[in-house]
């Protein structure tokens, strides 16, 4: 119990702050090896919020296509 951390929210007022310089940097640096594993990432994870998504019987007009 001595490391006990508090965080009191975020440093910008938009929470992608973050996540759009680290895009910014990988688009400067040109590092398709990190844009690679990031687009198989976020992939997986459309693919676990599209199976939820139409468990939880919400469906779109692209479902049927």
């Amino acid at each position: 119990a001595d490391n006990i951390e508090n965080f009191d929210g975020e440093k910008y007022d938009n929470r992608m702050v973050n996540e759009f310089a680290a895009f910014a940097a990988i688009y400067k640096k040109n590092d398709l090896a990190a844009c690679r594993k990031l687009l198989k990432h976020s992939h997986a994870v459309m693919q676990v919020m599209t199976k939820l998504r139409i468990g939880a019987g919400i469906k779109f007009s692209a479902d049927a296509q």
